[in-house]
């Protein structure tokens, strides 16, 4: 006759194999069930100090992350700087969205894993030693092949102290370059206005707003706005990564210089400057940029990881901008807001409430949609420069822009890539306090030569960039960009095809 002991270790160990899977968001099968059943026996049964130590942990750490798995996922750099960036009032907004049930599972996993410890450390069978004979021959397919991670149990624990490991040399890295002093040589300071904004854009392409002859109404505020727009300027590169350190830090003989950027030159010139980004804060496409950023006198970051980490809207950077607008200072505002914008996964960047824009299918149309809500931010931002009673001036541009890939309607859709012109034609342009009417530039400019109109714009001169030609000399005839394959002749790219268009909105 069974005994009720043994029942009972029959009903326990497959209810902790199962719950201990379920918490670490696998998938359900037998041999990660039997995994964790044998290697968490081989604790309870190695001497209590170790064992239980050992255990404790592992249990713990899964149930203590379970509610952030369900949300966020596996353990990566940004759910590590999330968590370590985040403040009490972040912290317990999170735990209200938490559901009942995302606290009481783990609580259940708990409950049980304290009675399987319980249960198997007082038989007397198997033994320590067999059961880590078991453990290595579950572990035995990892062992063999080093390019693949059968075992998703270990994998997931792997991927936490990766995750961990990578923040640190992230963070190391990220503070390093924000602590490099600049060297600019400022000799003169005259700006022309109080406040200064620079909106970076991202991923849009020039052709796709109404203003420079798009079908679909995407930028209706700025088709009727004074200002000065340029219909040939041309990015540096083909991605963010290449792009904006081209185009916001000091380049000399071919080096970038991360500590000679626009911020540091406008506090260099005596600017109180602030910087407010919906972009990622670190990982490989961030840490640069986020760079930048730390070395203002203000900064805020909507993510506290990489840039795919949350999705806030754009439109979050607003009451930043307003409160950088009645702050105190005695000189002039230079105010980054650094905007999602239409990056891809175009459809994420729309929230309820942004206008709907009906194209040849459902990823342009959110693509085409992103842009009219790049509109909306301008004339939003617009709009509270004017009321703060100062003279200003608001200068937008992209990154990079995207190319079209497909044979058909139902299958165009826009990625990244460096064969097109239209990956490098990006919008530019500024809106000022004084304008009185609109005015398109069709010059040739390049996204080489930002930081020499950046200058001048706020009236700044320095040493390092004296010997440049002022941005708006004659435009550059055989623009270079840097592609994949390295510097390339724009001119010598050829364009993509484009769908046929419909109209609509909805």
């Amino acid at each position: 006759m069974v005994s009720k002991k043994t029942l009972k270790l029959g009903l326990l160990v497959p209810l902790f194999g199962w719950l201990y899977v379920t918490i670490l968001g696998l998938r359900l099968d037998l041999y990660h069930a039997a995994f964790v059943v044998v290697l968490m026996a081989w604790l309870a049964r190695l001497p209590k100090v170790i064992g239980l130590s050992l255990f404790s942990v592992l249990v713990g750490a899964a149930a203590l992350y379970y509610p952030t798995m369900v949300r966020f996922g596996p353990p990566s750099l940004s759910v590590v700087a999330a968590a370590v960036n985040t403040n009490a009032r972040e912290s317990y907004e999170f735990l209200q969205r938490v559901a009942l049930v995302d606290y009481l599972l783990p609580l259940l996993f708990l409950l049980v894993a304290g009675l399987f410890y319980r249960y198997v450390r007082a038989l007397q069978q198997p033994r320590p030693l067999w059961l880590a004979g078991l453990v290595l021959l579950l572990l035995l397919p990892d062992l063999i092949n080093d390019d693949r991670d059968y075992n998703k149990v270990v994998l997931t624990y792997k991927e936490g102290l990766f995750s961990v490991r990578s923040y640190r040399k992230e963070r190391t890295m990220l503070y390093q370059a924000a602590s490099q002093p600049p060297s600019w040589q400022v000799t003169a300071v005259k700006p022309k206005y109080r406040h200064y904004v620079v909106i970076i854009g991202e991923s849009t392409r020039r052709d796709h707003m109404s203003v420079h002859g798009f079908p679909l109404n995407t930028t209706p505020f700025l088709a009727t706005s004074k200002g000065l727009f340029l219909t040939d300027m041309v990015a540096p590169s083909y991605s963010t990564y290449f792009s904006l350190p081209y185009m916001l830090t000091l380049s000399r003989a071919g080096r970038v210089e991360g500590n000679n950027n626009i911020v540091t030159l406008a506090r260099a010139a005596g600017f109180k400057t602030h910087w407010y980004s919906n972009q990622g804060f670190m990982g490989a496409a961030d840490t640069d940029i986020a760079a930048l950023a730390l070395q203002a006198d203000d900064y805020a970051f909507l993510k506290k990881g990489e840039w795919s980490f949350e999705n806030h809207d754009d439109f979050m950077l607003l009451p930043k901008l307003t409160e950088a607008l009645n702050q105190p200072s005695e000189g002039p505002k230079l105010i980054v807001l650094h905007l999602m914008g239409t990056h891809f996964q175009f459809c994420d960047r729309l929230f309820p409430g942004d206008v709907r824009l009906v194209d040849v299918n459902p990823e342009l149309s959110c693509y085409a949609s992103a842009v009219r809500k790049m509109d909306e931010f301008i004339k939003r931002t617009h709009a509270a420069l004017a009321a703060s009673g100062q003279p200003f001036s608001l200068n937008y541009f992209s990154d990079h822009g995207l190319s079209y890939e497909g044979t058909d309607a139902k299958s165009h859709g826009l990625v990244h890539n460096s064969a097109y012109k239209e990956n490098y034609e990006i919008p530019f342009l500024f809106l000022s306090s004084d304008d009185t009417h609109q005015r398109l530039n069709p010059a040739r400019k390049s996204g080489f030569d930002y930081l020499k109109a950046y200058a001048e714009w706020l009236g700044i001169s320095v040493e390092e960039l004296a010997q440049q030609p002022s941005f708006w000399a004659n435009g550059r005839e055989a623009t270079q960009v840097y592609t994949r394959e390295g510097m390339v002749s724009f001119d010598d790219l050829p364009r993509d095809a484009q769908p046929q268009r419909t109209y609509g909105q909805r």
